[in-house]
């Protein structure tokens, strides 16, 4: 299971264009600044079709949720899925390859988000 503290180094290992920017968060716990670095990364991969580094942070934000703890998958939940599912369901830019690769990786809980947002 990933703890808190391994967070930027999972994050950087995985995407180590991000490595320089997550050296700035100071505090090695802070799951939320950690998961926003990827999130931010990833919109501006995907607004440039960039499908196979968008399939790297897509690879690394799963392998967090899913063998993260219970604070890391919430931060997955909440700032990744969520802002990413956003931006995919605004902007007529996105191709379909991606939407479709983001469905494939995060289709269940992109359903939790939107069942609860019609509750």
């Amino acid at each position: 299971m990933i703890r808190e503290s391994e967070v930027k180094y999972c994050i950087s290992n995985q995407v180590p264009a991000l490595a320089v920017e997550l050296s700035h968060i100071k505090d090695n716990n802070d799951v939320y600044k950690a998961i926003d670095c990827l999130t931010g990364y990833t919109k501006t991969l995907i607004r440039e079709d960039r499908m196979s580094e968008v399939n790297e942070c897509f690879k690394t934000a799963y392998v967090l949720l899913h063998e993260g703890n219970r604070l890391i998958q919430l931060a997955v939940e909440n700032t990744f899925i969520y802002s990413v599912s956003s931006l995919l369901e605004i902007s007529l830019d996105v191709t379909q390859p991606i939407r479709t690769l983001f469905l494939n990786n995060f289709r269940v809980e992109y359903c939790r988000i939107i069942n609860a947002q019609q509750s």
